[in-house]
């Protein structure tokens, strides 16, 4: 934490950078203050952070300040998250990495995993969140302090409920991975310090309370800890404001009130999630309190109003698609960009693979002769030196199939835009992308019927049941209902995820 008297007000030192007024030299303590600035509107302002991070960078490489160069390039990455930069992200955050590799900083090399997964979460690329998620841990393994192994361990399980929750795993495994990161976080121990600080005990159980309140709502279960954990995190002092988890926490704080039939109660809740969602802009927050305000009213047989709000969430819900199409398209350019170099180089490679794959059968060739010479009074017969020979002609096959599916490449950006705008040339297009999928399926369950096979490919492109939801105009609690019908149908093992189970298809 940073002492008190070393903290300059945001609006002084915001105008402080921006204006450039620069002193000969920062020390470390001026530094830590301004990231201290920094941090405080990360989730409220996180344009400002964006603004002030990349000046002070800059003052702190004059400074040679190296945990200030990681921390600033972490800020100033973050809050590009947090504005869906996700393009400039994923075209950018080789910086922060570098710098902390070249600073030693597992710290910031732990946090810049966890944005990327973040990052490949939000454009689509569900399976390689998870992954860059869980190759966290071996890097958390290596920071010196325990506390901050708490800290970074607790972080990384929060993450991984968080995509698993995206992906709609087996709910279990959403509340598994938010129970390890509460254990690892309550094990935190705030330490008085001078230096900055990106977390605080009280700012990472605040996060991580209104996430498990808000899973046992989504699940339908246990509103009496829904209310434990709600009531837990109000109890909390974080340092930093958190505006979206304040709002998640209101809506929930309503949810649970509608539950118990405090109608009144509830608006006043869903209201003032609405006004914090609106000023700092936070569209999903607003959706889901709208949404609650149409249920209110509902309830309360005053269809005026549960109209109102029904109509508001479904235009915002839309515009929500459009934006997040475009950005998603946008990411998705920039994730094919960085791999096009790849692509060249295994184009450019390709003639030499061949001429080495003949030189090798060539000498496969010569050294069976030899061996056949070798061992000619053996008795070695004609179908045995038939099986050594398929076996290395097999080996190299396998060579050349593994660089074609390198290079194979099917529109399925095309395919994924026509779902989230739930085309009706959608599921076509879909076919003829993955022509053996409907067999597949049809060889398993007879029965399925044509919506079936549909919904099967949403899965198969590894959408969400949020997502399903949005993009074909129905209930998460549907789709959740229809998900179940058809691993039923399919006779889909508990254990296996259904997304993982499709992609296997």
């Amino acid at each position: 934490m940073v002492s008190s008297k070393f903290i300059l007000p945001p609006v002084f030192l915001g105008l402080l950078l921006c204006l450039n007024v620069r002193a000969q030299s920062y020390s470390t303590r001026e530094i830590d203050a301004m990231l201290f600035s920094a941090r405080s509107t990360l989730t409220t302002y996180p344009e400002q952070t964006i603004e002030l991070s990349e000046k002070i960078h800059k003052l702190s490489v004059e400074n040679n300040y190296a945990q200030g160069e990681d921390d600033s390039l972490l800020l100033l990455y973050t809050g590009c998250l947090n504005s869906y930069k996700y393009d400039f992200v994923i075209k950018n955050l080789y910086e922060l990495e570098e710098s902390a590799k070249k600073h030693g900083n597992y710290q910031v090399l732990a946090n810049t995993k966890l944005i990327k997964a973040c990052v490949l979460s939000k454009i689509q690329y569900y399976k390689r969140s998870v992954e860059e998620a869980q190759n966290t841990l071996p890097l958390v393994q290596k920071i010196d302090s325990k506390n901050s192994k708490n800290i970074y361990n607790g972080l990384t399980y929060q993450t991984l409920g968080c995509l698993k929750q995206t992906q709609v795993e087996s709910r279990d495994s959403v509340l598994h991975y938010l129970l390890l990161a509460k254990n690892e976080f309550e094990k935190v121990q705030n330490f008085e310090t001078d230096g900055f600080t990106m977390y605080t005990r009280d700012d990472l159980l605040y996060n991580n309370y209104a996430s498990l309140a808000n899973e046992f709502m989504a699940q339908n279960i246990g509103f009496d800890s829904v209310d434990y954990y709600l009531n837990k995190a109000l109890k909390l002092n974080p340092k930093y404001e958190n505006s979206t988890s304040k709002a998640v926490i209101l809506n929930n704080i309503g949810c649970s009130l509608l539950h118990k039939k405090n109608f009144n109660g509830a608006i006043q809740n869903y209201n003032v999630s609405v006004n914090i969602s609106k000023k700092y802009n936070n569209t999903e927050t607003l959706i889901a309190a709208y949404d609650g305000l149409s249920i209110v009213y509902q309830e309360m047989k005053d269809y005026k109003n549960a109209s109102k709000y029904g109509n508001l969430m479904k235009l915002l819900q839309a515009e929500f698609i459009d934006s997040n199409k475009n950005m998603i398209s946008s990411s998705v350019d920039n994730v094919f960009s960085q791999n096009e170099s790849a692509f060249k180089k295994t184009n450019n490679n390709l003639s030499r693979i061949i001429i080495l794959i003949a030189i090798l059968t060539f000498l496969c060739l010569y050294a069976a002769f030899l061996f056949h010479k070798k061992f000619k009074d053996e008795k070695l017969t004609k179908k045995e030196i038939e099986s050594l020979l398929e076996e290395k002609i097999a080996q190299l096959s396998n060579s050349i199939e593994e660089n074609e599916v390198i290079l194979k490449k099917v529109d399925v950006e095309q395919i994924v835009n026509l779902a989230m705008c739930d085309e009706a040339t959608f599921y076509v297009k879909f076919q003829e992308a993955f022509p053996t999928f409907k067999k597949k399926l049809t060889d398993i369950a007879p029965t399925l019927v044509a919506s079936e096979l549909k919904f099967a490919a949403y899965l198969k492109l590894d959408f969400s049941a949020k997502e399903i939801a949005i993009y074909t105009n129905s209930s998460v609690r549907a789709i959740e209902a229809k998900k179940y019908r058809l691993r039923k149908k399919l006779n889909i093992p508990s254990e296996i995820d259904t997304n993982v189970w499709f992609s296997r298809i």
